[in-house]
């Protein structure tokens, strides 16, 4: 995947436990499923409810785990989350997808239990193969439909927002034009990049 996927994971490691929820029901919608993202104070374990009713009746409950590259998904994991097949009636099947790492014990276990585990890798490669302006749309500040990007938006390497002084709180993207805009994600504030050096803010 090259330095897009590095771009893909990168941004998987950094995105808020919402926005994964939104983008795993989005990843389902795009191979044709039906997609619920579950509201918090209801979902009993279950982020997102995906179903299918062509050629069968189907219906995934989905638990989405957005975690740093240290924690992982064990064995309890994924015994607690077996328990997903009762919570909803006619569930078919269980995932969990996170952006953490699987055990191998976990891996052996969901196997056993008839859960589908995704990872990190597994997400990142996911996203390459649909859409990456939705993943964009997600992840960043930066409106896809808005601006005419090249490529996906990645977190910006500069110390923080000069409007709103926070730190890791901008983006920036290749537009087609060979220009580069950053994005504040707390502020919304937005500067282009002149083609003589520096910034220009546009918003």
């Amino acid at each position: 995947m090259g330095e897009s996927g590095n771009i893909i994971r990168d941004a998987l490691l950094n995105i808020d436990p919402y926005d994964f929820e939104n983008l795993i029901a989005k990843i389902w919608e795009k191979n044709g499923w039906q997609t619920t993202v579950t509201p918090s104070s209801q979902d009993r374990g279950i982020d997102v409810i995906a179903e299918q009713n062509s050629p069968v009746n189907l219906t995934v409950a989905i638990q989405a785990k957005a975690y740093n590259q240290d924690n992982k998904i064990g064995s309890r994991e994924v015994r607690q989350y077996r328990t997903l097949y009762e919570q909803e009636d006619d569930v078919s099947a269980v995932a969990i997808a996170t952006t953490g790492k699987v055990t191998k014990q976990a891996e052996s276990l969901a196997n056993d239990l008839d859960i589908r585990l995704l990872d990190l890798d597994d997400i990142t490669r996911l996203v390459a193969s649909i859409d990456i302006m939705t993943f964009s749309s997600i992840v960043s500040p930066i409106d896809p439909d808005r601006y005419d990007l090249v490529d996906i938006p990645y977190p910006s390497t500069k110390d923080g927002c000069p409007e709103c002084n926070t730190s890791g709180t901008l983006w920036e993207a290749e537009l087609a034009n060979d220009r580069i805009i950053m994005v504040c994600e707390n502020c919304d504030a937005t500067w282009k990049a002149k083609a003589n050096g520096g910034w220009i803010q546009v918003k």
